[in-house]
């Protein structure tokens, strides 16, 4: 007989309530109800006697009804570990061993699996802040005395983005990022990191953005051709579905082809997707305690990138410059920044980045912000982005519908207000 959780836990406790029922009895009565020898006075001679005809199904989790039962039979569990006693502690010890193993002030390891937040050192530009990644990631932190080099970190992240039959082979994205935290002098602090993620499977990533799609007339290219009408008093062939959108993030902008034949094609994209990554995150202390100076470059360039039909040269590479005064940490803190962005049509896949650009890729941005601490929990933001597109004459480019020929996209003015509060 299979028995549920709920019901695992319930006859525990309907046991762990007839042992207090037992141990409030007199010592006659109790007597009288059985005359079997205690399991802990038995002492098999031969272990064919004593074969399981059980398993042995355990907690390491002492109910204080039960602990008291077994005191008041003479046989007190001795002197159990603290969290055997208590449920909430004992819950929240399993799940930090689940999600992290520690070790030590010098050397800690994390090893965790699901859907977590990031991480790994990067900016908006090649993940948005609004996704959490879902796979694996083991993180290994060394701590060193030396004046200089504090610390030095290696996180390796196996990520899953496609486990949807019918589209492809299953995906992944496999890569690993060197870390470091640096002291320069007393009033300056760089984390310079390294980042290399190789993304595999990735057509299934277009096909689920942009899907293939039946043509409209008999004219129309890179679509799906209808069934042609068929005689007079033969029956109609059925209609072709519409592929649905699986993914309803950001504009699609990579370069693009179309694979397959007949009803089977489906989008893929023209280049592989590798990313190489640098990134240098400066922290300066100013006289002013809560207006620290930030600065954060951060360079980014796909090593499987080719040069889509059209376009002048492989778009392979990605910028990104943030700077910023305060910090959004205590209640009434304030912050002021500014970033800019250049993203080449391929650099990046562009589902995942930043949503709130011009475009995903192909784009040139700017941004600038201001943020208020209200209190801890609530803050205020107030952003201005002003975009356009890099080469509006590259395949999928963001731009105005009728744009004429030869014409530049047309800067994109928008400002956002936030109240964000974290619970």
């Amino acid at each position: 007989m299979k028995e549920g959780r709920r019901g695992f836990i319930k006859a525990a406790a309907g046991a762990g309530a007839g042992l207090g029922a037992i141990a409030a009895m007199p010592p006659a009565a109790a007597a009288a109800e059985t005359t079997l020898q205690p399991w802990w006075d038995a002492r098999p001679s031969s272990a064919k006697a004593n074969r399981p005809v059980a398993i042995d199904l355990h907690a390491h989790w002492v109910p204080p009804p039960y602990a008291k039962a077994m005191a008041d039979l003479g046989h007190p569990l001795g002197n159990p570990f603290p969290l055997e006693l208590d449920i909430a502690l004992r819950s929240n010890h399993i799940l930090e061993q689940v999600a992290s193993t520690n070790c030590c002030n010098e050397f800690s390891n994390q090893l965790t699996g699901g859907k977590f937040a990031y991480p790994w050192i990067r900016t908006p530009m090649t993940f948005d802040n609004d996704l959490n990644p879902e796979g694996f990631f083991e993180k290994f932190s060394f701590d060193f005395g030396n004046p200089i080099v504090k610390n030095v970190t290696f996180t390796g992240m196996q990520l899953l983005f496609n486990e949807i039959s019918g589209i492809g082979s299953d995906g992944n994205a496999i890569g690993g990022q060197l870390s470091s935290k640096l002291q320069v002098g007393r009033l300056v602090t760089m984390t310079p990191a390294i980042t290399i993620l190789n993304w595999n499977g990735a057509d299934a990533i277009a096909q689920a953005a942009f899907p293939v799609l039946p043509c409209a007339s008999a004219t129309a290219t890179g679509c799906i051709p209808n069934p042609n009408t068929p005689a007079v008093g033969t029956p109609l062939p059925p209609p072709i579905t519409p592929a649905v959108r699986l993914i309803n993030a950001n504009a699609f902008t990579n370069a693009s082809r179309i694979v397959g034949t007949g009803t089977g094609q489906r989008r893929a994209f023209v280049s592989g997707f590798e990313y190489a990554e640098a990134l240098l995150d400066t922290n300066v202390q100013t006289p002013f305690k809560r207006f620290p100076w930030r600065i954060l470059l951060n360079f980014e360039k796909n090593l499987r990138a080719k040069t889509p039909v059209g376009a002048p040269s492989r778009q392979d590479q990605a910028y990104w410059l943030e700077t910023s005064i305060g910090q959004q940490r205590d209640k009434n803190d304030l912050q002021f920044g500014y970033s800019f962005a250049r993203v080449e049509q391929d650099a990046l896949i562009s589902q995942f980045n930043e949503s709130d650009m011009r475009a995903a890729t192909n784009v040139l941005q700017h941004r600038v912000f201001f943020g208020w601490q209200v209190q801890r929990n609530v803050q205020i933001a107030l952003t201005h982005w002003l975009g356009r597109t890099l080469n509006v004459n590259l395949q999928n480019a963001a731009k105005p519908a009728g744009l004429p020929a030869g014409q530049q996209d047309p800067w994109l003015n928008r400002s956002q207000f936030d109240v964000v509060y974290r619970f």
